[in-house]
């Protein structure tokens, strides 16, 4: 029974290899959901928010190094890591977490991803030094890429294994920095509520000691400290609906439907029509010399203009109206025409 009983633990402890993937992968959506409110605030105004963006990256690694160095000091996991439920252990007989070990962690959960965000800037600045010592320049890029090369394949193994069960070492950063991953427990959750339960009341001790004037400083930051840890993880998933909402993938038009073939000419030519004489209609001949500026059915300047969709002609509202409702047809073109095809004219005289 109490082998049965360690296996589940041990089996319940261990985290899984989608919910490692999926910590990775909000860590990831950040920057970009961060970049997009930026360069939103920099189309509303510009001279306000456009220092911003341009230090975007460095914004980025500057909340985050706030955030998860809160975190790793008081869960024991960065901010992703404790939306997870997870939690860092040392390698240790202990597993207490020292602060060369929240060092660590700051440095591939931070430094390393703004590195890896400023990779071409920084190519750019060493190109631009070395520039005059060809031959250290490529020696000093070819090492780059083989770093960068041979730590995405050792990543790619290690999260191979793991996902296999032979490892229990999802990262090779997590060898370097000396931890491993669990799930958090019930016994942990309780220890947390302790925690906070005890500086609460040592939060009332403190209070009571203070003048009026920092004690309510003091609790208003503990207020909007709260009120963040609260706030920040739903925030996160705003920023990050944001940023696809509004993403070129999700803007992009839908294909085209093939267009359907033009609709074959009415059986009546153009020129039957024109030879086809209508009464009370002007002669086909009348087109040509109708002077511009005037109706062609009364000949004389417009006086509220319409057009006749239908051939494109402008006569007077009044007198066109009259003759589609009583022939059908453009008194010009004798194109088949309806009241319904006049569009009314608007200017200034």
């Amino acid at each position: 029974m109490d082998l049965a009983e360690n296996v589940d633990v041990a089996s319940y402890s261990r985290p899984t290899f989608f919910e490692l993937v999926a910590e990775e992968g909000m860590i990831e959506s950040l920057r970009p959901a961060l970049r997009y409110l930026l360069t939103v605030g920099t189309q509303h105004a510009p001279h306000t928010f456009q220092p911003f963006l341009r230090f975007s990256d460095e914004i980025h690694a500057a909340l985050q190094l706030l955030i998860d160095g809160y975190y790793l000091r008081t869960y024991d996991a960065s901010f992703s890591e404790e939306f997870y439920g997870l939690k860092r252990v040392a390698r240790t007989r202990s597993g207490v977490l020292r602060l060369h070990h929240r060092l660590r962690s700051l440095l591939f959960v931070v430094l390393l991803p703004y590195l890896a965000s400023r990779r071409d800037k920084i190519l750019a600045a060493l190109k631009k030094h070395l520039a005059h010592r060809p031959a250290v320049l490529r020696a000093t890029l070819a090492a780059l890429r083989a770093a960068a090369l041979l730590w995405r394949i050792t990543s790619f193994a290690f999260k191979i294994l793991y996902l296999l069960g032979a490892t229990e070492t999802f990262s090779p950063a997590w060898l370097v920095c000396g931890i491993t991953m669990q799930r958090v427990t019930d016994d942990d959750l309780e220890a947390e509520a302790e925690n906070e339960r005890v500086i609460g009341e040592q939060r009332k001790i403190d209070y009571k000691a203070m003048a009026f004037p920092r004690r309510a400083l003091n609790q208003s930051l503990d207020a909007v400290a709260d009120l963040l840890r609260s706030a920040l993880p739903a925030s996160v998933f705003f920023l990050t609906f944001l940023e696809w909402w509004y993403s070129t993938e999700h803007l992009r038009p839908a294909p085209r439907m093939p267009v359907p073939p033009y609709p074959a000419p009415p059986a009546l030519g153009l020129a039957a029509a024109l030879a086809r004489p209508v009464p009370g209609s002007l002669p086909p001949s009348a087109a040509a010399v109708v002077p511009a500026g005037q109706c062609g059915v009364c000949k004389t300047p417009f006086r509220n203009p319409a057009l006749l969709a239908t051939s494109g002609y402008v006569f007077c509202y009044s007198c066109i109206h009259d003759v589609v409702s009583e022939t059908g047809q453009c008194p010009l073109t004798h194109l088949p025409s309806s009241v319904s095809h006049l569009i009314r004219l608007y200017h200034e005289s």
